[in-house]
């Protein structure tokens, strides 16, 4: 963290790198940028620890730096008491968002290589003078009362996850949370990707105990910050659930249809874009400014296109979607993955849903879903019929699922998101190329995924 502090005072580059990753990725994705940016110091610990392992960071950048000949010192704390070995290159609107005050202690439980990370646990708590909770391993090591407990401890004020890690901890009794004292409590964030009712409803509730104001935030690494969340706002405004709601100071954001021309008015749905410059927002990609112009600006000439689909009220709030590139066309219908995992995991046996489109003779594309059930769920066949309901009613009838197949747990980045495109792999026929799946959390997951979609076929195979 200091490391991160130091360098934004005097504008150094600076490059960083999640604890998880292995030797081999950071070669590949990484490293190979620095003879562009003649990187000359590295630094890391000697080990990391995540989820009860140890992870080798020192053996990890060991071997990234032989294709890096700028290097010229490698900086090694250390988190462990372990010896490693040594070789011869070795040597701050985050208040008005979260209500912040002095004295308070914000935890924000994402890895510090992530950008929730730097923003949010280093930047934006430092610069209004916060202590900060630096979080380490997973919300269910050594038990899924980890937050809580941590909570109970540091007495946190402010609690900024992620969905992915809300919905798993749904699949646990709610006595993991009630246990441990939470009244320090006074704001609950979200982070990464839209979050379902039932997790907004559960954090709140539960976790809140009904009276902590809950964020739902909606942000990316090119922004550099919160664009879009329920505060600030004037003092007792509502907060809908699942909702963003309101642009930040300076964010002006439009919404454009198919054919790149804006929607005005409410209730209208389409691309978000973002229509001035902020003073957070990337400036180029290093090294390749054409790729930046292309992926950000090429879509809607003159705005920054997020990638994201939004929806917009009639009182001009505004709902995240979900990505563009997770909408399907089922009959000519135009619908997003994320509306049905919402519907989905409304279902109280249901904390975690994944769907996908694949290909269909007749629609054109389905919808598949992989779904994890409660311990405590009962018959499967059961909860699957009631999913089908529940989205015929929320949704409609054309948006049910032809597929739903129950996993013990889905793949997920070491940040908690969820790797679609992986299932998308495996749905389609492709599970020999999965691509790089070195920042998956446990890589063991496809495995029993496919597994399972493998005896789903043999079984829906001998049916017909």
């Amino acid at each position: 963290m200091d490391f991160l502090h130091h360098t934004l005072r005097p504008g150094v580059c600076g490059c960083l790198g999640c604890e998880g990753r292995s030797g081999e990725e950071t070669d590949q994705k990484y490293l190979p940028l620095t003879p562009i940016a003649k990187c000359k110091v590295v630094i890391t610990f000697n080990q990391g620890l995540r989820g009860g392992r140890v992870v080798e960071l020192k053996k990890i950048v060991d071997e990234a730096i032989k294709l890096c000949p700028t290097v010229q010192h490698v900086l090694v704390a250390h988190r462990t008491d372990n010896k490693v070995h040594m070789g011869d290159l070795d040597i701050p609107l985050e208040q008005f968002v979260f209500d912040y005050r002095p004295g308070d202690v914000f935890g924000c439980v994402a890895d510090i290589g992530w950008i929730t990370g730097h923003s949010y646990v280093v930047y934006g708590p430092l610069c209004n003078g916060a202590t900060s909770v630096l979080f380490e391993s997973t919300p269910v090591y050594p038990d899924a009362g980890r937050y809580w407990e941590m909570v109970q401890r540091l007495k946190i004020s402010q609690f900024y996850g992620a969905p992915t890690a809300f919905r798993l901890l749904l699949k646990f009794e709610d006595s993991w949370v009630k246990k441990y004292d939470r009244s320090s409590l006074r704001t609950l964030g979200s982070v990464g990707e839209p979050i379902n009712h039932e997790a907004w409803e559960w954090l709140h509730r539960v976790v809140g105990d009904s009276r902590c104001t809950l964020v739902d935030t909606w942000w990316q690494t090119e922004t550099g910050g919160i664009c879009i969340s329920p505060r600030p706002s004037e003092e007792g405004a509502e907060i809908l659930p699942c909702m963003a709601m309101r642009p930040l100071f300076g964010i002006v954001p439009v919404l454009m249809d198919e054919k790149g021309n804006v929607l005005k008015g409410g209730d209208v749905s389409g691309a978000l874009c973002l229509s001035q410059a902020w003073p957070g927002m990337a400036r180029t990609i290093f090294g390749d400014h054409q790729r930046f112009m292309d992926a950000y600006f090429e879509a809607y000439p003159g705005y920054y296109f997020t990638g994201d689909g939004a929806y917009r009220t009639e009182d001009g709030y505004y709902q995240i979607t979900g990505r563009m590139d997770d909408v399907i066309n089922i009959s000519g219908h135009r619908l997003g993955t994320a509306e049905i995992e919402d519907a989905m995991a409304d279902h109280p046996a249901v904390p975690e849903t994944a769907v996908i489109g694949y290909p269909h003779d007749i629609k054109g594309e389905a919808a598949f879903a992989f779904i994890v059930l409660k311990d405590d769920a009962g018959d499967a066949d059961v909860v699957v019929k009631e999913l089908r309901s529940v989205v015929a009613s929320k949704i409609a009838k054309y948006a049910v699922p032809d597929q739903v197949l129950v996993v013990k747990r889905l793949p997920k980045t070491r940040s908690g998101k969820v790797m679609r495109r992986l299932l998308r792999k495996i749905v389609t026929g492709r599970a020999q190329d999965l691509g790089d799946t070195t920042t998956l959390e446990d890589p063991a997951v496809i495995t029993e995924i496919l597994s399972a979609y493998q005896e789903y076929k043999d079984k829906m195979g001998a049916a017909q």
